[in-house]
């Protein structure tokens, strides 16, 4: 079987298995705490991915890129990779330190104790989250190491559930439950180390220094449009919090997490195309990916669209099994407006890191702060107006935008017509 399609399949196993646990991850709060409680939870975790993107330094764009230019030379694989460990435990140390100072202003901006409380159980996992990222989406992901890719993800919504459950078991009170991401990303961290030096023997402490310059360098210029790829899905959650209640939080975190479930088919995608994207641009074949493009798009658009009906049939129906609270009923209209926008992005969307794997790593930054702006700006007119249904059509709109600045971009910059 093609490559490609086993690491496809790999991963949308695994995609599947994320779906189901963070499906229940949300289900379990909601069941055995309030919609409050679980507005705290997804606030949290907004910030959370954000500032653990922001840890990694955008070091992983720049060991994904440098495996893969240097693949055929493994002394210079071993350098890329021990090169990254002082500017990955620097970044992530600086960043986890800034997070813990501005807990209590940011408790206070969202007039939440219970969100500060959470910040607190949450910090140590913004740590390990900023190394894991390295290695996973660095390390593993540039040896384009699909299958292994797959099941590490897995395994970090694994060690989540398990997490959650000895929380309920030991009732653990509600806003102190982000602790479960502390626990597992420690034990996913130990397992992704003992992996990867099982796989190439890369410890050198005479190659610690050789990449560290370039890696930060690089990494910096990658970090602001790496962060804002997070962000960009999170906005509405965050803007929601400083308009609106925890409780509507709560009831618009059940339409995000269906529209990020579908969002997540995209990045499946993305995450197999980062590897061939940087081999492709590194070697000059601009050929391979034109033909590459168009085929992948054609193909996305035929499937979204059959999936985003379908999802618009059946989200009410899965809604009244997973839970007994009419007020997430609220949610359907969100729901419906978010895939909207991400359905007609669908094509475009697997190929939004092309400018970082083809050397452009501003320009990439530029490319998502123009569509994490668009967001926030919509957000800002909608959601006083339209309430929850604002903040859906804030983060739609900002998809659709999406595709105007990708099609600008590569056209000017890289002189492709797509």
């Amino acid at each position: 079987m093609n490559p490609f399609r086993i690491n496809l399949i790999w991963n949308y196993s695994s995609l599947i298995f994320l779906a189901i646990s963070g499906i229940a991850i949300n289900i379990l709060i909601s069941i055995f705490y309030s919609p409050e409680t679980l507005g705290v939870f997804n606030q949290v975790l907004a910030g959370y991915i954000v500032f653990s993107m922001l840890g990694s330094g955008g070091i992983n764009f720049s060991v994904l890129k440098e495996i893969q230019s240097n693949i055929d030379d493994i002394d210079e694989v071993k350098s890329v990779i021990a090169g990254s460990v002082i500017p990955s435990i620097f970044a992530s140390s600086a960043v986890t330190l800034f997070y813990f100072l501005i807990i209590d202003p940011t408790a206070e901006l969202l007039d939440s104790k219970s969100v500060g409380i959470a910040m607190r159980y949450i910090t140590p996992a913004i740590f390990f989250f900023s190394i894991n990222k390295v290695l996973i989406y660095g390390i593993i992901n540039g040896f384009n190491r699909m299958v292994s890719f797959s099941i590490y993800q897995s395994l970090r919504y694994i060690f989540i559930l398990f997490s959650l459950g000895l929380c309920l078991i030991y009732k653990i009170q509600g806003n102190k439950i982000t602790l479960i991401f502390t626990i597992s990303e420690l034990i996913l961290c130990i397992f992704l180390l003992v992996d990867i030096s099982i796989y190439i023997k890369w410890w050198d402490k005479n190659l610690l220094n050789k990449w560290v310059k370039r890696h930060l360098i690089y990494g910096s210029k990658c970090l602001l449009g790496g962060m804002l790829i997070e962000l960009n899905t999170r906005v509405d959650i965050i803007m929601i919090g400083i308009f609106m209640s925890d409780e509507k939080v709560g009831i618009y975190s059940f339409a995000a997490l269906f529209a990020e479930g579908f969002y997540q088919l995209l990045i499946v995608l993305q995450n197999i195309l980062n590897p061939i994207m940087a081999r492709q641009f590194s070697k000059s074949k601009l050929n391979q990916f034109n033909e590459q493009f168009r085929n992948v798009k054609q193909k996305t658009y035929k499937s979204l669209f059959l999936i985003f009906i379908l999802s618009i049939i059946f989200y009410p129906l899965i809604l009244n099994l997973i839970t007994n609270k009419n007020e997430f009923a609220d949610s359907y209209i969100p729901f419906s407006i978010l895939i909207f926008g991400i359905t007609i992005a669908s094509g475009y969307i697997p190929f939004f890191n092309i400018f970082s794997m083809s050397d452009m790593p501003r320009l990439q930054s530029i490319f998502m702060l123009s569509i994490f702006l668009t967001n926030v700006i919509l957000n800002s007119i909608f959601i006083p107006i339209f309430g929850l249904y604002g903040a859906a059509f804030g983060t739609g709109g900002s998809f659709l935008a999406s595709i105007y600045y990708f099609k600008y971009f590569s056209k000017n910059y890289l002189g492709l017509k797509i």
